[in-house]
């Protein structure tokens, strides 16, 4: 009976030590990092293109993904990796700007990038900004 009462004992103070310290699994999540945000292209004449270069890294722990990237205008095209970007590597988003129309302006435009990063319940979104000149 003695044995009883301590293996029970034993097993009690084994289940509640487990219950009060349960074992966390690690979620694995990417993240992103961007070298710089905004890009003055400097002053440009009005009809060529400008190209600037965004890059980022994937600093987290599962494939980054860039869902969308959407400029806010048509004067902007973006070209950026449709595969995963790994833990640890980076990529790079090429915003391709065409100042046809444009001359006499001061530009500031957006680019907006939805990853697969989950922040407060929803996907990440990021803004990049360029801005420039173009001359006549």
């Amino acid at each position: 009976m003695k044995k009883v009462l301590i293996l029970f004992v034993f097993a009690f103070v084994f289940a509640y030590n487990f219950a009060q310290n349960p074992v966390k699994a690690k979620v694995k999540t990417p993240a992103i990092y961007f070298e710089e945000t905004a890009r003055d292209f400097g002053t440009v004449t009005e009809g060529t293109s400008s190209e600037m270069v965004f890059t980022f890294f994937n600093s987290g722990t599962a494939p980054l993904l860039l869902k969308n990237v959407k400029p806010a205008c048509g004067c902007t095209t973006p070209k950026w990796p449709k595969h995963p970007i790994m833990p640890g590597q980076n990529g790079e988003i090429k915003a391709i700007f065409n100042s046809a129309n444009l001359g006499g302006q001061s530009i500031h435009k957006s680019i907006t990038v939805t990853t697969n990063v989950p922040e407060n319940g929803n996907d990440k979104v990021i803004i990049l900004y360029i801005k420039g000149f173009v001359k006549k």
